[in-house]
């Protein structure tokens, strides 16, 4: 599994073609605290104890 995380919170995105395209602008906000973050795209083999939920919102 591909996600990206929140450097502030840790919060966890899953990763998809629409990050391909935002790497373009570098950082995108975290929904959960509201902190911006560089994209890195992380890769892990399993799931076990990381909630994923919906995208980070890019910034203007």
């Amino acid at each position: 599994m591909k996600f990206i995380e929140c450097n502030h919170c840790r919060k966890r995105y899953p990763s998809n073609h629409k990050f391909q395209e935002a790497a373009l602008r570098k950082k995108v906000r975290c929904t959960s605290c509201g902190e911006s973050f560089p994209i890195v795209i992380y890769e892990v083999e399993s799931e076990e104890n990381h909630s994923t939920d919906s995208e980070p919102f890019f910034l203007a």
